[in-house]
C-alpha cells in the first residue's frame, strides 16, 4: 500500500489492521512475528533528534514524535500485550503489559514509544480472557505518524509480517498544500 504525491506541509498518516481471532476455553491468543514498526517506510536515514530518532530523506521527514500506536480488543475481559524487538540472533527481552476491559468489554492499549529504537522488526503476542459468551475477538492495530513533506514523496505501508485481515491507509493534510496525492498497491 503506497501514498505518493507532492507538496509542502504536514500529513497525518494512519495505517490500521483488523483481524478476528477465535476464543478457545474462554481465552484468545494471537501471535505476529516479523512485522515492521513503524509500518511506514520511505527512502530515509535514521537520525538522532535528542528526543528519539527522526527519519529523513528526499522531500520527507518522519519525526520521532508523535509515533502513536493503538491496539484495541473487543469483546474481552482483559488484554495482555507483549512486544519483542527482533534483532538478528540476539536474545531480546519481552516488554509486556496487561489492560483491563471497560464496561463495554473493550480493552485499549496506547503507546508512543515501544522500544528505545522506534523502528525495527518486532514480534507481538496478544492474549487474554474473553467474556463467557464470546466465540471470537476482534483485534485492531492502528499506527499514526505525522509526516513533514517538502517536495515529491513516496511512502509505503509495509504489511510484511502481517497476516490476512482488513487493512486501511489514510492521509490527512494538517497544514500546507498538496497536489495529486495518490494511493496504490506496491
Amino acid at each position: 500500500m503506497t501514498i505518493s504525491g507532492s507538496g509542502e506541509g504536514e500529513l497525518q498518516i494512519t495505517f490500521s489492521f483488523t483481524t478476528t481471532v477465535p476464543v478457545v476455553s474462554g481465552s484468545y491468543n494471537y501471535d505476529i512475528s516479523g512485522f515492521e514498526l513503524p509500518p511506514f517506510s520511505a527512502p530515509v536515514q535514521q537520525k538522532s533528534s535528542g528526543a528519539g530518532y527522526d527519519l529523513a530523506g528526499p522531500g520527507i521527514l518522519l519525526p520521532s514524535k508523535p509515533n502513536d500506536l493503538t491496539l484495541t480488543a473487543s469483546p474481552v475481559r482483559s488484554m495482555n500485550v507483549g512486544f519483542m524487538w527482533l534483532d538478528g540472533n540476539a536474545n531480546r527481552p519481552w516488554t509486556s503489559r496487561q489492560f483491563q476491559a471497560d464496561q463495554s468489554n473493550q480493552a485499549v492499549a496506547r503507546s508512543d514509544l515501544l522500544y528505545p529504537n522506534p523502528s525495527g522488526v518486532y514480534r507481538v503476542r496478544i492474549f487474554g480472557d474473553a467474556p463467557t459468551d464470546a466465540t471470537t475477538v476482534e483485534l485492531t492495530l492502528t499506527s499514526e505518524r505525522r509526516v513533514v513533506i517538502n517536495g515529491p514523496f513516496d511512502i509505503v505501508a509495509n504489511t510484511a509480517g502481517f497476516p490476512q485481515g482488513r487493512y486501511n491507509l489514510r492521509a490527512r493534510a494538517i497544514s500546507g498544500s498538496f497536489e495529486q496525492i495518490e494511493f496504490g498497491f506496491a
